[in-house]
């Protein structure tokens, strides 16, 4: 499991210093316009003031989206030919207006969004959600992290546990995610967390998701979005509800569900020998890299050590599921590190048949 931050108290002033850098229009597309440049900017005018931000990817990309313009095509007129971006995208604001709301992090344009958008930031969740964590008996934060296009807190019991195998033991957890920038829900998803080599595996199965939509917001005497007396009072309403879904993340009888899950995946064999073969067939559907393909074969091989010196490995699905999240302990990065847990836990519960070509390479 790759680490992030060192602690909650880093990654709550990295979410204060964050937070105060947040500014939210609701502004006419007919206001604002893109700029012919190489680099892009978005000028808005708010009730005659000028205002300028740089764009990031997201944004261009929720932009492309909502005009209308395939992503490949934008991203092309963006490198080669500006003008004819700033005259497609500008026309469109022009020709079909409506209102959006744009978020943005101090000089820069992070996200695009419909009017009925529902902000849930990282800071207030968190403040929401620890206090809460504290409470749990035996749970504890073994990773968290801000990107820039979620929030991430992976927790773990040592409550609620079971020996897959001789020194082999698996702990129940769960992890909180969530995106600012229309890229996600607010999510709380089970974790299996394996103590031999602390793999953090999430389970998208019996997941909680609560989306960012609401009731339409309209523009009064500014574009400038605050957070109001009305809005303190849904977000409190909201948060109590996401409070309580935490307070159940641990649940015994899910994990033993799961539990029988991996044993069912331990009976599933797999040939050292085709092990290769395997996975280059998942990488085709689960987009893995040559090099994540790579590490995958090399982790399935070499299995793991016990506390107490023994090794171990499974050559079935759930050592292959294993090998992928332990793939993600050396992600480039925290966001590809968690999408790779996602693969790894979907590759637990799956039905290999499916999913690879020759059913022949799955048995021993």
């Amino acid at each position: 499991m790759k680490l992030g931050k060192s602690s909650i108290a880093e990654l709550a002033a990295k979410l204060k210093e964050e937070n105060e850098k947040i500014r939210d229009f609701l502004v006419p597309t007919q206001e604002i316009h893109i700029t012919a440049e190489e680099n892009p900017s978005l000028v808005m005018d708010n009730r005659g003031a000028i205002e300028t931000f740089q764009i990031n990817e997201n944004a261009h990309r929720q932009i492309a989206e909502r005009i209308g313009v395939p992503y490949k095509y934008y991203d092309r007129m963006r490198r080669t030919y500006p003008e004819l971006l700033a005259e497609n995208v500008n026309g469109w604001f022009t020709k079909e207006p409506e209102e959006r709301m744009l978020r943005t992090l101090g000089g820069t344009a992070r996200a695009f969004l419909s009017n009925k958008y529902r902000r849930i930031d990282n800071l207030d969740l968190l403040q929401a959600v620890y206090p809460v964590i504290q409470e749990m008996d035996g749970v504890s934060v073994v990773s968290c992290e801000v990107t820039e296009s979620h929030l991430y807190l992976q927790m773990v019991t040592d409550k609620v546990s079971t020996e897959v195998a001789k020194g082999d033991i698996i702990q129940a957890g769960f992890i909180i995610s969530n995106s600012e920038i229309g890229l996600g829900a607010v999510s709380v998803q089970p974790l299996l967390y394996r103590l031999v080599c602390t793999n953090g595996m999430v389970c998208n199965e019996n997941g909680h998701k609560r989306y960012h939509t609401g009731k339409r917001i309209d523009i009064e005497d500014n574009f400038e979005l605050y957070t109001d007396n009305t809005k303190l009072l849904d977000d409190m309403a909201y948060f109590a509800k996401v409070q309580d879904v935490v307070r159940a993340a641990v649940d015994e009888t899910r994990f033993n569900q799961q539990v029988i899950a991996m044993q069912k995946a331990i009976g599933v064999e797999i040939n050292p020998m085709t092990i290769t073969h395997v996975v280059e067939e998942l990488g085709k559907t689960c987009l893995l890299t040559r090099p994540e393909q790579e590490a995958v074969v090399q982790n399935f091989l070499l299995g793991d050590t016990t506390s107490d010196g023994n090794h171990i490995a499974h050559f079935n699905q759930f050592g292959l599921s294993n090998a992928i999240t332990k793939t993600a302990n050396t992600a480039p990065d925290y966001e590809r590190a968690v999408e790779l847990e996602k693969i790894g836990g979907n590759i637990l519960f799956a039905d290999l048949d499916t999913l690879l070509s020759d059913k022949k390479i799955v048995a021993a």
